[in-house]
């Protein structure tokens, strides 16, 4: 069983003009704040600014994570493959810990299964797709083994 999860290039662009822009007035504020006398009240609005520069940082480095562009996860009775952005992970199916199905809004068809394993959280968003959604849940719940819980809908 195969499924495409699709991320928009404006998506990632976005993440990191607005990642760039936090960052970069981060480091504006700072360095004008450095350079001007300091105050009591300076060295906590350089601190401010630099959770500002960290959250910047973080987003440009998300924008690059492979799961932010398109990804295949392909569910194969041996194991769960995943492929992304020049990059390929075979994770086994001991490794996953939880496999969680849940409906958005009542109103809406849109499902995301959230697949946990030590190192990786994947969410798949399932769009007018129900009935593949809820096949690729019982088929992954079927190879890991683990029991049914209150993720489904």
């Amino acid at each position: 069983m195969e499924f495409t999860s699709r991320r928009k290039r404006t998506a990632r662009i976005s993440v990191r003009f607005v990642g760039v822009v936090f960052a970069a007035g981060a480091v504006i504020f700072i360095i004008r704040t450095l350079s001007k006398q300091m105050s009591a009240g300076s060295v906590l609005l350089i601190m401010v600014a630099a959770v500002f520069l960290f959250v910047g940082c973080s987003y440009v480095m998300q924008s690059f994570n492979f799961t932010a562009y398109d990804t295949t996860y392909y569910i194969l009775p041996d194991e769960l493959k995943v492929k992304g952005h020049k990059k390929e992970l075979t994770v086994a199916y001991d490794t996953i810990s939880s496999v969680t199905l849940s409906k958005v809004g009542e109103d809406m068809d849109y499902y995301l299964l959230h697949i946990i394993t030590p190192k990786q959280h994947f969410i798949l968003h399932v769009e007018n797709q129900e009935e593949y959604a809820k096949k690729m849940y019982d088929q992954l719940m079927d190879y890991t083994g683990l029991p049914r819980g209150s993720g489904e809908p």
